[in-house]
């Protein structure tokens, strides 16, 4: 068969490197010894030919010689106006025949080459170089090039190779190379957690960002142990740890704002500003999230300004001005769009999404949620697959999809439990009551009430998890149309979110629905429920309002 045939098969060893190899022996016949020479460095180089590097290399030889003899002898060709080998396979067969010095020697050629012909714009080819000195057994300049790639790679939202490079440091002793060993540590180790981040796992993020955090500390490095301190806010409110998120970034903050750096001061409004929305006082959520967007505005990073809008959107969201709410949500949408930020265009697209269902526009939701899908899949962030997914059950829930909600909201479950998101598993404990009672499965749904409600411990009695446990019985109790049960807990939760100026039209209009059920029991129900509490309230729901078995 063909060189390309033999490319795509899976073929035994003593096949591959035999057959490939009489190939490339037979293709290198038909250059002359000096042209051969120079394919020695090409190969090196990588599969596509660098013509100012080659040039650098051998600057007495003619290249467009070299470049006609090597095409006539069908080892390179042309794609894209770009000569480069005609197939891997050919590459590195030249490679094979390299001893261990001789590719010790040529990678070091190359790196030199290389850092020689780009030296205004060395920081994109850092991956490359790291790879080069690698293998030219230069550990220092490995680790040069390897730091530069790994942050490259963090923010390209790559967090696989990201961690994989910052591990590398760690293997190579890199802090040896540099005049502040435990500051650089401090970078190293909070890239590591970065990286983590990026896929979810929070129990590795906190695990790397102490260390960070120490070395920081030890290094006497403020904006070190800042942003220490910040990345480990971030995975508490992550986890739903917010107490602990609150103190950790308003730490941070000081430390910015300590050090004038008035940017990472705004990204901590952001995520007070979350923090705030998240324990049900909006108004304030709201007010720190504008904050931070005009702050963000005024840098014209288009980045944060995206990122920014997308979280003010979500507090328009949250208080039922959902016109407003999609105009946000859309602008953030064109900005990620225009500057190709793919992690954020998975999060505008599922908002949108979500946003749409409450709109009862299905058709046009899934059209959202998928595409989010599409662009988070490949980053592999698991909160937000996990997000995604559960909005896909909700979806389906709402048009009568019931196995196919379940589908998608168990999977969302199973993620959720896999990174211990808190917010995220009593979100889909809600969505799973929910889905059982549009069944008319009310058992069943009580089945997820009690997983819902065992996340409230002594240790664990965050408001979120009583709020929500709150609204899934409500849910309940209308349905199996206890409206005594449904009174006391409405009338709670209404006091509540009143006392912390949050909106509570839904809730006027769930008392209003109720006291026309309950007629003249009203005003005794309503007496009694003024005198209940969140803490009382879900001592009944572990106790008393438990179905008789």
């Amino acid at each position: 068969g063909s060189l390309a045939d033999i490319g795509r098969a899976t073929l035994p060893s003593q096949i591959f490197s035999g057959g490939i190899q009489r190939i490339v022996s037979h293709r290198l016949s038909r250059i002359s010894a000096w042209a051969r020479e120079l394919l020695n460095v090409a190969a090196v180089a990588g599969r596509q030919i660098d013509r100012k590097v080659i040039a650098k290399l051998a600057p007495d030889i003619d290249s467009e010689a070299w470049i006609a003899e090597c095409m006539n002898a069908a080892i390179f060709n042309v794609a894209e106006e770009t000569y480069r080998f005609a197939h891997d396979k050919l590459r590195e067969g030249v490679l094979a025949l390299l001893t261990p010095e001789q590719t010790r020697q040529l990678n070091q050629q190359v790196a030199e080459a290389i850092e020689a012909t780009y030296p205004d714009s060395i920081d994109n080819f850092a991956l490359v170089l790291a790879q080069h000195w690698q293998k030219a057994d230069n550990p220092q300049k490995e680790a040069h090039y390897t730091f530069i790639a790994a942050h490259q790679t963090e923010e390209a939202y790559n967090h696989i190779d990201s961690r994989r490079l910052y591990l590398r440091l760690l293997e190579l002793d890199a802090q040896q190379y540099v005049s502040n060993p435990t500051q650089y540590l401090a970078q190293v180790y909070h890239g590591i957690g970065r990286a983590f981040y990026g896929v979810s796992d929070f129990n590795e993020v906190k695990k790397w960002q102490t260390k960070s955090l120490e070395m920081a500390t030890q290094a006497g490095d403020i904006y070190g142990i800042a942003q220490a301190e910040f990345a480990l806010g971030e995975a508490d409110m992550r986890q739903g740890n917010y107490d602990s998120a609150l103190a950790l970034t308003i730490a941070s903050n000081e430390k910015y704002q300590q050090i004038g750096n008035t940017k990472k001061v705004a990204y901590g409004f952001m995520s007070i500003g979350m923090i705030q929305t998240r324990t049900g006082n909006l108004p304030e959520g709201t007010k720190t999230t504008e904050k931070c967007l005009k702050m963000m505005q005024e840098f014209g990073d288009e980045v944060a300004i995206a990122r920014a809008m997308n979280n003010y959107a979500i507090c328009y969201d949250n208080a039922g001005n959902w016109d407003r709410a999609l105009e946000l949500y859309q602008e953030s949408l064109a900005i990620r769009r225009k500057i190709n930020d793919r992690s954020g265009l998975s999060y505008s697209l599922n908002n949108i999404g979500a946003l749409l269902i409450d709109m009862k526009r299905y058709d046009e939701a899934i059209t959202y949620l998928m595409d989010a899908r599409r662009y988070m899949l490949p980053i592999g962030e698991k909160i937000t697959i996990a997000t995604n997914a559960s909005t896909i059950g909700d979806l389906n829930m709402q048009i009568g999809k019931f196995d196919e909600a379940r589908r998608w909201q168990l999977e969302s479950l199973k993620i959720r439990r896999e990174v211990q998101e808190k917010p995220g598993i009593a979100n889909s404990y809600r969505a799973m009551v929910e889905l059982e009672l549009a069944q008319n499965h009310v058992p069943a749904a009580w089945e997820w009430q009690n997983q819902l409600l065992a996340m409230i411990t002594p240790e664990n009695d965050q408001l979120f998890l009583k709020t929500d446990s709150m609204v899934s019985a409500l849910k309940i109790f209308k349905h199996t149309q206890d409206h005594v049960k449904a009174l006391m807990i409405a009338v709670t939760i209404y006091n509540d979110r009143k006392t912390r100026n949050y909106p509570v039209d839904q809730w006027e209009k769930d008392i209003a629905e109720l006291q026309e059920k309950l007629g003249d029991q009203y005003d005794d129900v309503r007496a009694q429920a003024e005198a209940e509490t969140i803490a009382s309230i879900i001592e009944k729901l572990k106790n008393d309002y438990q179905p008789k078995s």
